[in-house]
C-alpha cells in the first residue's frame, strides 16, 4: 500500500542518489495524493520480460511503467522545474576527523520514516 505521491516521486525522481529530494519539492496536488494508500497490481508484457529479467533494466523499466500508469489512469501531467539551492560539504576539520567508532552494543533512538512506509 502507498500513497500517490510515493508514485509521483519514484516515477519521476532519478533515484541515483545525487540529490536530496522532499515530499515538499511536489506542487500543485490535491491533499488526497499525500494521504490516501492505493495497493498497485502490475505485470510486465510478456515481450518485456527477457529485458526485466536483467536487474540493470529494473529501475528505468519500472519508472516508464509507472509514468505511464498515471498519466493513463490519473490523466496526470507534469511540469518539471529546476531550482538553485545552497549545497553544504561535509569536510574533515583541522585535526582530523572526531567520530568515535560505534558500540555494538549499545542502543539508539528509532529512525525516521520513510514516506510511504507503514
Amino acid at each position: 500500500m502507498t500513497t500517490l505521491l510515493w508514485q509521483l516521486i519514484e516515477a519521476y525522481v532519478p533515484q541515483d542518489g545525487a540529490a536530496a529530494f522532499r515530499e515538499d519539492d511536489v506542487k500543485g496536488y490535491p491533499s488526497w495524493v499525500a494521504t490516501e494508500h492505493y495497493d498497485i497490481d502490475a505485470r510486465v508484457p510478456e515481450a518485456d520480460l527477457p529485458e526485466w529479467q536483467k536487474h540493470a533494466s529494473q529501475p528505468a523499466m519500472l519508472r516508464a511503467m509507472l509514468q505511464e500508469m498515471l498519466v493513463e489512469r490519473c490523466k496526470l501531467a507534469v511540469h518539471r522545474e529546476f531550482k538553485e539551492r545552497d549545497v553544504y560539504a561535509l569536510v574533515v576539520a583541522k585535526g582530523g576527523p572526531k567520530l568515535k567508532e560505534t558500540d555494538p552494543e549499545e542502543t539508539f533512538p528509532p529512525g525516521i520514516d520513510l514516506p510511504g512506509a507503514e
